[in-house]
């Protein structure tokens, strides 16, 4: 499954590369795949701490987290 945004930055990719403007549409491809793999490795670190701090929570009787 596929973002629309993925998939419309990928059309970018392919018309500079069409274009022939190589460097760039590769540069475009590194730095898109780099940002979305921050992207993502942040908001699985969000969602670990969330459900990390609800287990110890309920072990240790604290009420802190994200809610």
């Amino acid at each position: 499954m596929l973002a629309y945004s993925t998939v419309s930055q990928l059309g970018y990719m392919f018309a500079a590369l069409g274009l022939g403007a190589y460097a760039a549409g590769i540069f475009h491809l590194v730095t898109h795949a780099f940002f979305k793999a921050l992207l993502f490795l942040g908001a699985g670190s969000v969602i670990h701490g969330c459900t990390a701090s609800r287990i110890s929570g309920r072990w240790a009787g604290s009420r802190r987290g994200c809610a």
